[in-house]
């Protein structure tokens, strides 16, 4: 999943997310393949900052196992 947040006075909230899926799924189902930079990038673009000011964060959050 790669998500994006608002963040103010101390809290985070969660603005936007997009599903991440392997290459093999968009494979098998005649997809077209987005990587996680993708997807962020495309989250990016589309968010308007409601000041002049705008910081951007990105991170990554990985699982070493498939979770059901």
């Amino acid at each position: 999943m790669v998500s994006t947040h608002v963040v103010s006075e101390g809290y985070s909230y969660a603005f936007d997310y997009r599903s991440y899926f392997r290459d093999y799924y968009f494979k098998e189902n005649g997809l077209m393949f987005k990587s996680k930079n993708d997807l962020a990038i495309e989250l990016i673009d589309q968010y308007e900052s409601l000041s002049n000011e705008s910081l951007c964060l990105v991170g990554q959050l990985e699982f070493q196992q498939k979770i059901d």
